[in-house]
């Protein structure tokens, strides 16, 4: 493999960081943050596969021995991607029980007092 393949290959896989990325920020995936965190990922490997002077590290990684950090790293990005979208679909739900906790809170508070209304007793004394 020539260190140009190497490049383009790193290229297209920041491309496809950037179309998954949005994919699943338009589907409601991943948070903001964590959307903006990938984004940020894939800039910087088309920038490190682009720039000349970064990306001199393509012709040591075209050795054979190398090839298989390649693959590691793919296979590392791609669990670390599919652990965000679950650590947003978590935090989604999170906020969502949260905000069912708090009216639940306020729906007990409102009965309270109309208990208190009808019978004229704190809780604490019932």
């Amino acid at each position: 493999m020539t260190p140009l393949t190497l490049r383009i290959i790193m290229v297209v896989i920041g491309i496809l960081v950037v179309v998954f990325d949005f994919i699943a920020y338009s589907h409601k995936k991943v948070t903001d943050n964590i959307g903006l965190g990938w984004l940020a990922v894939a800039a910087a490997i088309i920038l490190c596969s682009v720039v000349p002077g970064i990306s001199s590290w393509s012709e040591v990684l075209c050795a054979k021995e190398y090839m298989v950090f390649l693959i590691f790293f793919i296979i590392l990005l791609i669990a670390f991607y599919k652990l965000s979208m679950l650590v947003s679909q978590l935090l989604k739900r999170n906020q969502e029980l949260a905000m069912q906790v708090s009216l639940l809170n306020q729906e007990n508070e409102q009965i309270l007092a109309e208990l208190k209304s009808i019978t004229g007793k704190d809780i604490t004394e019932l």
